[in-house]
């Protein structure tokens, strides 16, 4: 959004793992509804960049001021929101948060010092084995293995 050029790169690891693709498939999307035009973009879009440390320092913020526990993700987005609101930006701002902090245990514990209460579907699933059948990245494997694996069942 600053230079007006767009430069895929790798994946970089963060905290918020849902942001860290370096390759969106969304730009493809938001250069179609604005016609290719950067300017346009530039109107209704601003960029911003929270590091893992200002994550986890919105995190324990938000812990410590407000006894809320806020997932990485929703971190970023509020302190992006905070960043805007500061700059001047008296436009309408929500931030949703998409994920509950007990999807990132170890990294809530890091900002906060606590664990977080689970939902009871959440402590189920997390309480499960994890289980992977490897396949070769084949359509002709993939369908065998979907075959024997729910054979008989309504999927």
């Amino acid at each position: 959004l600053k230079t007006a050029q767009y430069n895929p790169r790798e994946s970089v690891a963060t905290y918020s793992n849902a942001m860290d693709v370096g390759t969106p498939s969304n730009f493809d999307r938001l250069q179609a509804i604005f016609g290719g035009s950067c300017e346009e973009m530039k109107n209704m879009i601003a960029g911003e960049v929270v590091t893992d440390e200002q994550t986890l320092q919105t995190m324990q913020r938000y812990y410590q001021e407000h006894k809320v526990f806020l997932d990485p993700h929703t971190a970023v987005g509020v302190l992006a929101a905070e960043r805007r609101r500061a700059s001047g930006d008296k436009s309408e701002m929500i931030v949703l948060g998409t994920a509950h902090p007990g999807k990132f245990l170890e990294v809530v514990k890091e900002a906060t010092g606590v664990l977080p209460d689970l939902p009871e579907r959440l402590a189920a699933v997390l309480e499960k084995k994890g289980h992977a059948d490897p396949i070769f990245p084949d359509v002709a494997d993939l369908r065998a293995y979907l075959l024997e694996k729910f054979a008989g069942q309504v999927i």
